[in-house]
């Protein structure tokens, strides 16, 4: 291996991680501050920052984790379930800001 694809790769490492990071803290309940100081240090902090944000488990769960198996056919219908939540919650929030324009 030559040195520019372990660089890539360490990059493409960093990166990945700090977007874990943040896909993680998406799901918790923080006031805006905290999530500023948690993002921030998630991105400033390449390597470490990740594990750090997850390990500590800042505020608490937007939706309460269900006590089911990950890929049991009742977890995966649940998650499908909460997945079509959010999206449909979402549509309609972009709509009426659509309309509210108009």
């Amino acid at each position: 291996m030559t040195t520019s694809i372990l660089r890539g790769l360490l990059i493409a490492d960093i990166v990945l991680m700090a977007l874990l990071a943040l896909l993680y803290l998406g799901q918790r309940r923080l006031e805006w501050r905290h999530y500023c100081f948690w993002g921030i240090l998630a991105l400033l902090v390449p390597i470490l920052g990740p594990f750090l944000v997850i390990h500590n488990r800042p505020g608490r769960w937007r939706i309460p984790p269900v006590n089911v198996p990950p890929f049991s056919r009742q977890g995966l219908r649940i998650l499908s379930g909460r997945i079509y939540a959010n999206v449909d919650a979402g549509c309609r929030r972009l709509a009426k800001q659509y309309l509210e324009r108009e």
